[in-house]
Order: C-alpha cells, then sequence, then structure tokens
C-alpha cells in the first residue's frame, strides 16, 4: 500500500482533541451559569430536609399514642389469670404472674429506693430521658471498649416495656425516648414510679414487686425488708439469670451491689447496709397448686369468660373456694385411695362441695391433675347406682306414700326386669325408711313400680339431673336404681335442694371478677332461687336420708355430733361407687370408680366416698356452729311396726318361753328390728 492511501492518525487525533477542549469549554460554560452559591445552599438546605422528614419518619413512623393512666396500667399485658379464694388469698396464677397492685404509699421508704438506687438516681430531676447519664453511660462504655453502662431512666424502661419490643437496635433507643418524654408529661413521677413497680420483670415470670415478693419469699410487697427489696431491685438487669429461684448465689451478688448504691445515694446508712447483708433471705419453694386446684381452676376460667369475653387478658376472678377444704379433698383423696390410684388402671375419684348460696366450696376432679385433665365432676357420665333411689322415694311422697309404709322384700319381677340385693337376700315386710336405710333394691323398684318410671324422671330433672329423658318419652323400670348415667355435679346440685328446703341452688366457682389493678369488671348478680320441691316433703325425705347415715349404709360419713343426712350408692358389679350428702350448710358428692368402667371389686358407697366426704366435711365445719337440720329426727315406732314386733312376739312364744323379756330363741325384739 502506497503512502497515499495510509489514514492520517495525526489528524484525527487532533480533531479529537479540539473537540474534547470545546465539550470542556461548553461545560465550564454550563457550571457557570446554574451553581450559583445561593443555588448550592437551596440544594443543601433541601437535601437537609430530606434527612430530617426521613429521620422523622424513622423514629414516629407508627409510633403509639400515650393513652391515659388507667389504660397504661393494663397495656401490653400477656394473658394473665389470678385466682383468688373467698378470703382473698392468692390460690394461684396462669400465665405471667402480677399479682396485687402495690401501691407507692402503702411500700415501705426503701422498696422504690432501692430500685431508684440501682437504676435512675436522678429519677425525679430529669423529665423522661436523663442526658447527663447518657453522657455519662457513653464515656463509661467508650473507656471500656464495651457496653459496660446503659443510660435508660426509669421512664424509659417503663416505655419499653408497655411499647416497644426488647431488640437493642438504635431506632428502638430514640423511640424509647419520645415515648419517655410524652409519658412525663402525661403521669407524675410518682405514678410513673408506681406503674414502672408493678410492671417491672423480675424473673420466674413475675411481674412487679408484689408478684415477685410473694413469689420469692411468699409476702407481700408491703412486708419486704430492706435485704429483700435490694434484692429485687438487683434482678431487672438479667432477671432470669439472677432471679432467687434460679441463682440465689448471683441474686445475693446484686443485692450487695444494690445495697451500696442505696448507701452512696444516702437512702441508708452503712450500719443498715451491714445489717441487711447478715440478713439471711428464705426463699420459699413455689407450691404446685395445679395439682389440687386445676380441675376448680378450669371451671373457673370457663365460667369467668363466659360473663366477659375472651378478649380480656387481665383476670383475677375471685373464686368461692375454701383453701383449706379444698386441699383436704385433694389430700383424703390420695390417701384413702393409696397405691389404687396408680398402676395400669388407676382407681380415680372426684369430689364436689356446695354452700348454702350454690358457692363451690372444693372440686377435685381427678386424683392429679397433673395426669389427666377430665373433670370427672362434670364430664364423667357414669350410673348413679342406688343414690338415685332419693328421687324414687321423693316420687312417693309426692304421690301419697309415707315413709312407715310397709313394703315386702321379695324377688320381683318388672316387665321382665328381675332386680336384685346388693346381698342376693330378701327381708321380708319392711318399712320404705328402713328399704331406704339399707338399700334395698326390690322395695325401690317396687315403689318405683307403684308411682311410675316417669314420675320419678320428672323429680330428678325438676331437681338439677339434665340426662333424663324426655317427657312423654319411655322411661325405663331400671331408672329405679340407677340406670341413667349422670354427672357428680348434676347429683349434687340436686342433694342441695333438700338441704335448701325444697329451693334450687344455683352452683357457681366465681363470685366476682377484677383486674390486677383492683378494677370490678364482674359481681354475681343475686339470685332468686325457685321452689322446686314442697318443704314438707323435703323434711321428709331429711328424715330417711338421716336413717341412712345413723343406721343404714352410710354410717362411714358421720362426722361427731353434726346432723348429717345423705345416700350411698353402687352400681352394678361395682363399676361405680357414691356418696351424696349435706349438713345444714353444706352439700357434698364423692365418687370413685375406674375410668374403663372396670369393677372396683366390691368398693360400696359405704367405704372409700363415705369416707372421703366425713374427712372433707369435718374440716368445712371447724368454726361453725352447730345448726340443727330439719327433719332428721327420727319417729317413733309407727302401729304398723308394733304390730310387726308382735307378730315376731308371737311367733317366740309359739317356740318356747320368753319369760322376762330375754329372748333366749333368738327372735328381735322391737329394738333389734327397727334399730
Amino acid at each position: 500500500m502506497s503512502d497515499n492511501n495510509r489514514p492520517d492518525f495525526r489528524s484525527r487525533i487532533d480533531w479529537a482533541k479540539m473537540r474534547a477542549a470545546a465539550a470542556q469549554q461548553q461545560l465550564n460554560q454550563m457550571l457557570g451559569e446554574r451553581f450559583t452559591w445561593r443555588k448550592a445552599a437551596s440544594i443543601a438546605a433541601g437535601f437537609v430536609l430530606v434527612c430530617v422528614v426521613s429521620l422523622w419518619l424513622w423514629i414516629y413512623w407508627g409510633l403509639p399514642r400515650v393513652p391515659d393512666a388507667d389504660t397504661l396500667w393494663s397495656l401490653n399485658r400477656q394473658e394473665s389469670v389470678m385466682f383468688v379464694d373467698r378470703d382473698g388469698e392468692i390460690l394461684g396464677v396462669r400465665g405471667p404472674y402480677y399479682a396485687n397492685r402495690a401501691h407507692l404509699s402503702e411500700l415501705p421508704d426503701y422498696v422504690p429506693q432501692a430500685f431508684l438506687a440501682i437504676e435512675d438516681r436522678r429519677f425525679y430531676e430529669h423529665e423522661g430521658v436523663d442526658r447527663i447519664g447518657v453522657l455519662r453511660a457513653v464515656l463509661a462504655n467508650l473507656r471500656a471498649g464495651e457496653t459496660v453502662q446503659g443510660g435508660s431512666t426509669l421512664t424509659q424502661q417503663l416505655a419499653r416495656n408497655l411499647f416497644l419490643t426488647p431488640r437493642q437496635t438504635v431506632n428502638r433507643k430514640l423511640r424509647e425516648m419520645v415515648l419517655a418524654s410524652r409519658i412525663e408529661r402525661r403521669l407524675t413521677k410518682d405514678e410513673i414510679l408506681e406503674l414502672y413497680l408493678n410492671r417491672v420483670y423480675l424473673g420466674d415470670q413475675a411481674y412487679g414487686v408484689d408478684a415477685a415478693a410473694r413469689r420469692f419469699f411468699g409476702k407481700p410487697a408491703t412486708e419486704l425488708t430492706l435485704a429483700e427489696a435490694a434484692m429485687l431491685a438487683g434482678l431487672p438487669k438479667a432477671p432470669s439469670r439472677s432471679a432467687p429461684t434460679e441463682s440465689l448465689e448471683r441474686a445475693t451478688a446484686r443485692q450487695h451491689v444494690v445495697l451500696a448504691a442505696m448507701v452512696e445515694a444516702g437512702y441508708i446508712t452503712g450500719e443498715q447496709r451491714d445489717e441487711a447483708i447478715a440478713q439471711r433471705i428464705r426463699v420459699v419453694e413455689r407450691p404446685n397448686a395445679e395439682r389440687a386446684m386445676g380441675y376448680a381452676f378450669d371451671m373457673a376460667v370457663e365460667q369467668a369468660r363466659a360473663v366477659v369475653g375472651r378478649d380480656t387478658p387481665d383476670l383475677v376472678i375471685h373464686m368461692t373456694i375454701d383453701r383449706e377444704v379444698q386441699q383436704s379433698a385433694a389430700d383424703s383423696i390420695r390417701r384413702r385411695l393409696g397405691n389404687r390410684a396408680f398402676g395400669r388402671r388407676p382407681l380415680q375419684a372426684a369430689y364436689v362441695a356446695l354452700d348454702r348460696d350454690g358457692g363451690v366450696r372444693a372440686l377435685v376432679g381427678g386424683t392429679d391433675y397433673n395426669t389427666s385433665k377430665f373433670n370427672r365432676v362434670t364430664q364423667a357420665r357414669r350410673q348413679p347406682g342406688s343414690t338415685f333411689k332419693t328421687f324414687v322415694y321423693t316420687a312417693a311422697l309426692e304421690s301419697g306414700l309415707d315413709t312407715e309404709d310397709v313394703r315386702y322384700d321379695e324377688p320381683i319381677v318388672i316387665d321382665g326386669w328381675r332386680p336384685r340385693n346388693y346381698d342376693e337376700g330378701y327381708r321380708g315386710a319392711v318399712t320404705l325408711r328402713t328399704a331406704f336405710a339399707l338399700s334395698i333394691n326390690t322395695v325401690a323398684a317396687e315403689v318405683a313400680n307403684e308411682v311410675g318410671p316417669a314420675r320419678v324422671a320428672d323429680v330428678a330433672r325438676r331437681l338439677g339431673i339434665a340426662n333424663m329423658p324426655e317427657r312423654n318419652a319411655f322411661v325405663p323400670p331400671s331408672i329405679a336404681l340407677g340406670s341413667i348415667e349422670t354427672t357428680l355435679w348434676d347429683m349434687t346440685t340436686a342433694f342441695a335442694t333438700y338441704m335448701d328446703d325444697g329451693m334450687r341452688v344455683d352452683p357457681h366457682i366465681v363470685a366476682r371478677i377484677t383486674n390486677s389493678a383492683g378494677r370490678e369488671i364482674y359481681v354475681r348478680p343475686p339470685y332468686n332461687p325457685a321452689r322446686v320441691l314442697d318443704a314438707e316433703v323435703a323434711t321428709r325425705m331429711t328424715s330417711m336420708m338421716g336413717a341412712v347415715v345413723l343406721r343404714g349404709t352410710g354410717t362411714g360419713a358421720r362426722i361427731g355430733d353434726r346432723d348429717i343426712a345423705g345416700k350411698t350408692g353402687t352400681s352394678s358389679d361395682w363399676r361405680d361407687a357414691w356418696f351424696v350428702g349435706y349438713s345444714r350448710d353444706f352439700t357434698a358428692g364423692v365418687w370413685v370408680g375406674h375410668d374403663d368402667f372396670t369393677s372396683m371389686g366390691r368398693t360400696t358407697g359405704g367405704t372409700l366416698p363415705a369416707q372421703i366426704w366425713a374427712d372433707t366435711m369435718r374440716v368445712a365445719h371447724q368454726g361453725i356452729e352447730n345448726h340443727p337440720l330439719p327433719g332428721i329426727e327420727q319417729p317413733a315406732y309407727t302401729p304398723a311396726q308394733v304390730e310387726m314386733a308382735s307378730f315376731f312376739d308371737e311367733l317366740a312364744n309359739a317356740f318356747g318361753n320368753n319369760e322376762g323379756g330375754d329372748n333366749d330363741r333368738g327372735f328381735p325384739d322391737l329394738g333389734d328390728i327397727f334399730n
């Protein structure tokens, strides 16, 4: 290729340089025209504004509003239920433990002072954020090269607990400061401190000083000693690790730090600190309330939710339970059943007691709530056996029969059904009173057939037995011996009618409901009982059931000289054993059996159930005046009884000499026959 045809690279490079210089000149001209100092300042201001708005949105977007003081008490509380007995004592807690509201004016001075000394010594001087404290914490952390000190005030901690999450972020810290300032404008200092002391988490699910004092030391916060208060004040830094129930050593170490801070702040003297350090702290063992109280707690929650709904997280349920009776029932069941309560087929028992107002004084649905949550008081439908005869004889009295009328204990067939007695024997002529006291099956079947099974079912339904055949439906004759299943709850409720002279009781376990701040949510309305049984019939049945305890199958239920009436019951093949009875003050029922309906092996209602009943009723009646039970008196011999006794006397004379009243032929005298 010739030189004339080669590209002119030099000329092209020169041309590119010229174009670049022209572009540079044009750019300089543009910049010179548009970017004045004023425009630069405007752009900078706009940038700052965007940053400020972004920062504002980052901090304030979605930030909650601080409500009034009353609302703050229930804000962000986890679902918690506290159970209180009839005397106002705490029975137990489900969920986080908040206990009672501790009022600042009622606490010893050193309780709030301990928290102020270690957490926020300048609490009464700042307005929610302690700038001096923040600066001091920053310098301390810089010197240590790590976070060794926090600058959060009590108000900031309260804001975090009420509104925010515990995540350690810059955003949360800034939001915490804003909310703290808002809280300070909404509440007084004392209100903030009181709210903090009631909401601070102190370990072992205890929130607030009263909850922690009860859980760790077995006392209310108003009774805390200086040493105990200092130990509690040391817990917020690491409550789960330092709780005295978790590590008494770590809790004690923190206590010493708090006491030193209290001396430095001028709250206590060195001598007081030394005395507190020397004091031996006794940490109480947390009782397993669920084992004895779990079934009662379940019922209380069910009744409470029915009246207040399921959206109220903070409930204090004031129950009708008597702690002593409840515990004695649980203890008696375990003691009386013994080893039979364990094994492949554990023997179970249930117990419920009502007072004259229908309040549940005790309720135990099984031997161990932790093992089985199935409530055998309300959920187990079992054959009541001879306890159901109470309704048979009630129907008989309503039909015009008398307690001293005579019927015959002999083989009987009713529509192909052949009822037999427990002992397989027959006694011949007996009064209805004696037949009931000795639980004679043939006579009960005969009487039920005489008045009509439908009438028996009607009486049971009227008194509170829910699982009865509908009116005008077929009622089997075997109803006389308790063949239709029912619950211990219904049977006990029905028997309480006799205690209350024929008036229907309203069984309940919840008297009122409050929240932890003491605000009343529900109070059980007054109950106007309805008459479901004639008072005279109720009194005569009391006389009949009194004979059961005095000289019949229920003698095991006697409790000293108290007037007691009741009825035993044993279903076929000894699958169920019952005793339901009452005094003038309480009605209680006991059931014993296997959950799988297998035989207990000749365990009757007059043995274990009557014994458990007596154990608990002795406790229930302690300190209560001995009130006579109307109708309990047993009548003198009736003409029919005298006639029967004369028959035996004539028979004795026919077979031998009976001079001087000595009966050497083995024939019974009047007292032997009827007593």
